[in-house]
């Protein structure tokens, strides 16, 4: 193991070393080293490291993948987002396996929407060659074409899926999202709400006349109430928890197939 400055350090050592650095500087109470994107290029350069990986890393360090706060009431969630960026440039044609990947994992056909901050237009873009993250193009394409926006189709499957997929500024993003607010209405509006205060109402009736008590019919219409509550909160959690695998599974593909095009490994 190397044990002064003159001996050389390998890739693993060289992090861990930075790493450790860095945790002495913070306990020292010495502030943070605020670095811009080109002077850690610059750096990384100084050791052998490609700025190509280090714009990747940047990329990726700064995706997003959650949901939101869970409520305890319901059991879980009322939404699900997975994002994350990668270096390069999609144009044209790589959109389309891509569309085809997502009406497949979800078994659904969705409809396309129109992306954001893309106006209409023309453009020049034509792949020549993807190289490692770094895409050069040009001839002529319509603007819209640097994105993909597709919405499943709520009446037919009942859910709420938007997928984006755009390329601006040399990044791609892939971004899943699914809204749980229908799930959570049908189960507790339909089967707590509708359900529920029909079987407390018929508890309550049949306590009052087996028992020719309040405190029991009571009783009986809160256990009722209280059951298919319970019923409706563990089938949102189920639910929501297969939903959930099944975006995250999509969001990997997705990213998989991006990083393809872009020749990425």
């Amino acid at each position: 193991m190397p044990k002064d400055g003159s001996n050389s350090y390998g890739d693993e050592q060289l992090a861990a070393i930075l790493k450790r650095a860095a945790q002495l500087q913070q306990e020292a109470g010495e502030p943070d080293a605020q670095l811009d994107l080109a002077q850690i290029e610059q750096i990384a350069c100084e050791v052998g490291i490609d700025p190509l990986f280090v714009r990747q890393a940047a990329s990726e360090l700064s995706s997003q993948t959650g949901s939101s706060a869970s409520q305890p009431f319901l059991g879980g969630p009322t939404a699900c987002t997975l994002q994350q960026s990668v270096a390069g440039v999609l144009v044209g044609e790589d959109f389309e396996p891509l569309l085809e990947e997502i009406r497949h994992t979800l078994n659904d056909t969705g409809h396309l929407g129109s992306g954001a901050g893309h106006p209409p237009g023309w453009r020049f873009e034509f792949r020549f060659f993807n190289w490692g993250g770094m895409s050069f193009e040009s001839g002529r394409r319509r603007a819209a074409e640097r994105s993909l926006v597709w919405h499943s189709s709520i009446a037919l499957s009942g859910r709420d899926i938007c997928v984006r997929i755009y390329s601006q500024n040399g990044t791609t993003t892939v971004r899943v999202e699914e809204q749980f607010t229908s799930l959570a209405g049908s189960l507790y509006v339909g089967l707590a709400g509708g359900l529920g205060l029909g079987l407390a109402v018929l508890s309550f009736t049949f306590g009052i006349a087996f028992f020719d008590a309040l405190l029991p019919s009571l009783l009986l219409a809160a256990l009722s109430l209280g059951g298919c509550y319970l019923l409706a909160r563990t089938l949102y959690r189920s639910n929501v928890r297969r939903r959930r695998q099944q975006l995250q599974q999509l969001f990997g593909r997705l990213l998989q197939q991006v990083r393809q095009t872009l020749n990425i490994a």
